[in-house]
């Protein structure tokens, strides 16, 4: 009996040889969503490891550039560290970037669940994720995603939680910000809250158990 967290990373495993008999169990989401004021200015944010070849942060910051020449009053906050980091500040002031983008470096889970109540938006555009928290986070603290289809996300995100986009694609993901932009207060942070619960302590614990008895017996 092997428990995975998406049918993602189930179809990867049977790829490899890996037969079992599969649970699919999501990861655990915790946290209390903060009931603070907005940022006044429209907030885009990225929370991971800054290392290009996961997770794309380059085609975020050239997306960011392209929607700012249309939208002045816009930032990008970056939590999180990588070998990549002094490539993406490079890469932000040939974009003279510097007054819109943010690189706030690792942070503790309070700070990141604390940043992205304040945000507007989240964007992924990683090339695969077996689950991303981060998606999940952002639910829980009532903001939208844009999230490229990259495996894991797709099994709870969909049109209701902000937009998919496919991999490795900027035309999309700029057109996805822009949208997010003009269309921002159809998303109702309590439905994206709602939506963020099936993946509480106490849910992941029943199926967990729910799994253990059923393995005993």
């Amino acid at each position: 009996q092997i428990c995975v967290v998406s049918n993602f990373l189930k179809q990867d495993m049977l790829k490899c040889g890996v037969t079992a008999n599969y649970t699919i169990v999501g990861n655990v989401v915790d946290g209390i969503a903060l009931d603070i004021e907005k940022n006044k200015t429209f907030s885009f944010v990225f929370a991971g490891d800054l290392v290009q070849e996961t997770k794309n942060v380059k085609g975020i910051i050239e997306a960011f550039s392209e929607i700012l020449n249309h939208h002045k009053d816009i930032k990008l906050d970056i939590i999180g560290d990588g070998k990549d980091l002094k490539n993406y500040k490079a890469l932000s002031n040939r974009l003279k970037l510097n007054n819109h983008v943010s690189f706030h470096g690792n942070r503790n889970n309070d700070y990141v669940i604390k940043t992205l109540s304040q945000s507007h938006v989240l964007i992924l555009n990683s090339y695969f994720e077996t689950f991303s928290i981060i998606c999940a986070e952002a639910l829980l603290c009532g903001i939208p995603v844009i999230s490229t289809k990259c495996g894991g996300p797709e099994s709870f995100l969909n049109d209701k939680t902000g937009i998919l986009i496919d991999l490795d694609n900027k035309k999309q993901l700029t057109t996805a910000m822009e949208s997010m932009i003009n269309n921002y207060n159809q998303y109702e942070p309590e439905k994206l809250k709602s939506m963020a619960h099936q993946f509480s302590m106490d849910n992941i614990g029943k199926k967990i158990n729910q799994e253990y008895l059923r393995a005993l017996n």
